[in-house]
């Protein structure tokens, strides 16, 4: 009997190394397990509910081999060279703070359905911050030219505020160009982003840290290690699947009933409660001009408003056929008939609000409170259907990127200019 148990322990004794031989093996030489982190493209930021996480390697839309991948700094930034708090002399420092568009990414779902093109995130290169920092260059050949993408997709103006105080302004930057809009929409309708911000905190980004800690803590048997990689890629898996299923309801849209007579209904309503949105925006000036920083305003380019390009016939497609509005994927608690009037509400506001109202209305409040402005469908009017610009309902295509930059870069050449002006005519007086 005794030497039947030893049989059977000294059997599993050498299973269990088997085992462990083999993780081992599985570890180090499939490329399934060979992340070592960091594991998500976020962390909690107490100040501004999260941050792209230092160090993440994301996947890079490139136009040819010879340009990086984007690899986020230290400080949660995107930028050609390792940047420093302290200013070089004769430098122009120029951040961008904004959402997905703005940070590079690419196609989302489910457009590619429609037509397809790359996912990631462009290469700093190509992307509008690395175009605007090409054109400046060559525009100030002698000047040291920084331009630091600071932005983060999902990214909403009032964390891009709290951002600014907690980080950004530490760096003495020259100008600010905040790029917003389509991440505002529930604040444009009145809601509070705080709040949001804090459920956001509470429910999602504590978990999603807790879950970074276990993954970086080293098991020391190998197996454990294995079985802790495959259940976050299990994980991963079943929650692609599940974008899947929840994007793929955003094809089944009428954009007939997104009409004219029920946006007159809710008009004055809107007109009212964003406040809410323009007054972060006079904030974000204010904090400006208290370091003497430049602030320029934009909204983003947006697929779904009227005053735009010349829409291509693939644009015309992703316009009519998919909804640009995924309340579902954002908040999945809410009953169906409070998500669809939420969307529904989303897309009038994108279709005739912006174009009949807020526009016209942060235009106005940059002349009385001395901000630069620039709304970018309607510098867009002039171009083409041949020309295409949108890969979705507003992330864009590489010749986007470039002509936003040109845009910006005109924009910035006249701060540059007037900044002279007024310096030239102090020291005259």
């Amino acid at each position: 009997m005794k030497k039947k148990v030893l049989i059977i322990s000294l059997i599993t004794i050498v299973l269990l190394i088997l085992v462990e031989i083999s993780s081992i093996i599985i570890l180090k030489f499939s490329s399934k397990f060979k992340n070592d982190g960091p594991y998500f493209n976020r962390e909690i930021s107490c100040f501004y509910v999260y941050r792209n996480t230092p160090g993440f390697k994301h996947n890079t839309i490139k136009l040819n081999d010879k340009e990086n991948d984007i690899i986020i700094d230290e400080y949660g930034f995107i930028n050609s060279e390792q940047i420093y708090k302290e200013k070089p002399a004769n430098c122009l420092r120029i951040f961008i703070t904004g959402g997905s568009a703005a940070f590079g990414s690419g196609q989302a779902r489910p457009y590619n359905k429609i037509i397809k093109y790359q996912t990631g995130i462009y290469s700093y290169e190509f992307s509008i911050a690395g175009n605007l920092k090409s054109i400046l260059q060559k525009e100030f050949p002698n000047k040291k030219i920084e331009v630091i993408n600071a932005c983060s997709s999902g990214r909403k103006i009032n964390q891009n505020i709290t951002q600014y105080l907690a980080l950004i302004k530490d760096f003495s930057p020259d100008i600010i160009i905040s790029i917003d809009g389509m991440n505002d929409l529930l604040t444009i309708y009145g809601n509070s982003p705080f709040a949001e911000d804090e459920k956001n905190l509470k429910e999602r980004y504590i978990e999603l840290k807790v879950m970074n800690e276990s993954l970086e803590q080293k098991d020391w048997l190998a197996t454990s290690e294995l079985i802790k990689k495959i259940n976050f890629n299990n994980m991963k898996d079943n929650q692609s699947k599940d974008f899947e299923e929840l994007t793929a309801k955003l094809l089944d849209y009428d954009p007939n009933k997104i009409s004219i007579q029920k946006y007159q209904k809710i008009k004055d309503n809107l007109t009212k409660n964003c406040d809410e949105f323009t007054d972060l925006i006079l904030y974000y000036n204010s904090l400006c001009k208290t370091d003497n920083t430049k602030f320029v305003f934009c909204l983003q380019p947006l697929l779904y408003r009227n005053i735009n390009k010349e829409l291509s016939t693939s644009e015309l497609k992703m316009k009519n056929k998919v909804n640009p509005i995924n309340i579902s994927l954002s908040q999945p608690e809410l009953g169906e008939k409070e998500i669809m009037e939420m969307e529904q509400t989303g897309d009038l506001i994108l279709r005739f609000f912006f174009d009949d109202v807020l526009s016209n209305k942060i235009d106005s409040l940059s002349k009385k409170h001395k901000f630069y402005y620039i709304d970018f469908n309607k510098e867009i009017t002039n171009i083409d259907n041949s020309t295409e610009f949108y890969v979705d309902y507003c992330h864009l295509t590489f010749e986007a990127n470039k002509i936003v930059a040109e845009i910006l870069a005109r924009k910035v050449i006249k701060i540059l200019t007037d900044s002279a002006e007024v310096e030239f005519e102090t020291d005259f007086y």
